[in-house]
């Protein structure tokens, strides 16, 4: 788990933190409801990690067998899994006041910017980074990830205590641009029972994952489904619906040949206008003639525009 609700000497709870369970508020005359079992148990859980940070976060030497022991094996499986080059652009989501993630990354050469919602983490970060990364190309910035803008970076890191992870993971892969990672780290197994996993429909087929010990697993997405803009004889460059970048159009030059297509007019030489896309495989939305139609991806990738 990442360091992100520790603060140096006494663990903190902010608002909006998944180790924090939001409770219920009470009416004049009524008691708050009472936590559930799976906020009881995260915060047990949130607990042992946040002495184990806090005291992390007073000594360099423990620190680092800290980040040895929880975070060096995880992070390898996951730039094995992003294939990134050396010297890429990452935005880590939820660093923390012990910033483990962005600080790792940092070592083996990228340019990373961490945000983190609270300020106090974030000025917690930069002083633990001063000690313990001195001369690394890292910065911290306060932020709410459900804002962050993923454009221009190569690859985005969710951390496991992010919250709210699934909008935090949409907000990444609307911004980033084609061909950018979604690195994020998801609980598994019985850990589900104390914190909210992103919605397993959502992933689709082409998710990558690598599972770890303590009921946690990597998952990486990466934007888009295609390579890029193919052609397809002639000399025309040709690209699939599913790769037709949103506010653009094209002419449909191939489409199968399927009834339900052709009542909502997609078929050769038909203009088809790109609205907006959903994470995870799910539909495009589209304008055909004027009228908005939702596509299943599948069938988008079919589909070819010149």
């Amino acid at each position: 788990m990442e360091g992100e609700r520790t603060q140096c000497g006494s663990p903190i709870m902010p608002a909006g933190s998944i180790d924090a369970p939001p409770v219920e508020a009470s009416s004049k005359g009524r008691s708050p409801a009472p936590l559930g079992p799976r906020h009881r148990a995260g915060s047990v859980l949130g607990g042992v990690f946040k002495t184990l940070e806090a005291l992390a976060c007073r000594s360099t030497v423990l620190a680092r067998v800290y980040e040895e022991l929880f975070y060096s094996p995880t992070l390898h499986r996951e730039m094995d899994m992003a294939e990134l080059a050396a010297g890429s652009k990452v935005l880590v989501v939820g660093s923390g006041r012990l910033p483990m993630t962005a600080v790792h990354l940092a070592r083996h050469g990228h340019d990373v910017t961490a945000v983190d919602n609270d300020a106090a983490a974030t000025s917690a970060a930069r002083r633990f980074s001063q000690r313990s990364a001195a001369g690394l190309n890292v910065r911290f910035e306060t932020g709410d990830g459900v804002d962050a803008d993923a454009d221009g970076y190569d690859a985005v890191w969710i951390t496991f205590s992010a919250s709210p992870k699934q909008k935090v993971l949409q907000r990444a892969l609307d911004t980033m641009s084609e061909g950018a990672k979604a690195v994020f780290r998801n609980p598994r197994g019985v850990v589900t029972r104390f914190y909210e996993p992103v919605d397993e429909e959502c992933l689709g087929p082409s998710a990558k994952r690598s599972r770890h010990l303590l009921g946690k697993e990597s998952v990486m997405l990466a934007k888009g489904a295609c390579d890029g803009p193919f052609s397809v004889g002639g000399s025309q460059r040709r690209i699939t619906l599913a790769c037709l970048q949103c506010g653009l159009q094209g002419v449909i030059a191939e489409c199968p040949e399927d009834p339900v297509l052709n009542a909502l007019g997609l078929r050769p030489g038909k203009t088809v206008v790109s609205i907006s896309r959903q994470p995870f495989g799910g539909p495009l939305l589209a304008s055909v003639d004027g009228r908005k139609v939702a596509i299943d991806a599948q069938v988008a990738s079919s589909i070819l525009l010149v």
